[in-house]
């Protein structure tokens, strides 16, 4: 894949770190800025693996074995799920390009793929760009969303989700990506109002929920946290870290 030119300079993405660079310059990514937000309730969740991962495992012998693999359990379930939003992500892109690829025919992969088609025959999808690079050139942040197109006839961007839900910071992610979208179409002299989508494909239930926020009111608050978001990510990045004491050796 040709890296796309962004005001005059390529927009590169190194997969293994999860960074992009603009002309060589690094720039945070749309997530990572989402990644700002308290993520407490994350940490209980990590507590109830390591929980669950001790109880489905209460009579074995080896408790040193048992207590270490709780320790990641939690990490475990969310590279698992991973891989399976990969594949529905790499499996939706394919039929929106119209390539016609091999289902994944398993049990999580399948039933989302499942709802990926009922989404598909609810609506009328032109796709104009899938996993679409975006950059802010003003506010200096780039990501990829997973659809820039119409749908139902409405200038569009969306974001398929395949895990638990739909929570509030999608919509400041969609808003990250709108945002960049719109500052380099008004470069070219074509902005134009889009509609913000999140599709969840429930990949237990196979069941499709859309999520669609067109309206003036929407869009304005989402952005307003949005922006809030990147000036925090900026302080926080030119903040001086405070030095940590150095540790004592043991006499």
């Amino acid at each position: 894949m040709t890296d796309p030119l962004f005001y005059g300079k390529p927009l590169t993405f190194n997969s293994e770190r999860h960074m992009y660079f603009w002309g060589g310059e690094h720039v945070p990514s749309v997530t990572t800025i989402i990644g700002r937000l308290d993520k407490s309730n994350l940490i209980q969740w990590a507590a109830d693996m390591a929980v669950a991962h001790v109880r489905a495992n209460e009579n074995a012998d080896d408790w040193g074995a048992v207590l270490a693999e709780a320790r990641v359990a939690h990490r475990t379930i969310k590279e698992a799920a991973g891989a399976v939003g990969t594949r529905v992500h790499k499996y939706a892109r394919g039929i929106l390009e119209k390539k016609h690829p091999a289902e994944p025919l398993d049990g999580p992969a399948q039933k989302a793929i499942e709802a990926f088609w009922q989404w598909v025959e609810q609506h009328k999808i032109e796709p104009i760009a899938v996993e679409r690079r975006v950059f802010s050139e003003r506010y200096r942040y780039a990501g990829t969303c997973d659809f820039f197109g119409r749908i139902d006839g409405i200038l569009s961007v969306l974001d398929f989700k395949t895990g638990n839900g739909v929570y509030d910071e999608v919509w400041w992610q969609t808003s990250g990506y709108e945002m960049a979208l719109q500052e380099e179409l008004h470069a070219n002299r074509l902005q134009i109002p889009m509609a913000r989508w999140v599709v969840h494909l429930n990949k237990t239930t196979g069941e499709c929920v859309a999520h669609c926020r067109p309206t003036l009111k929407d869009w304005e608050q989402d952005r307003a946290v949005w922006l809030s978001l990147v000036e925090v990510d900026q302080a926080l990045r030119k903040a001086r870290k405070h030095p940590q004491p150095s540790k004592k050796k043991a006499a």
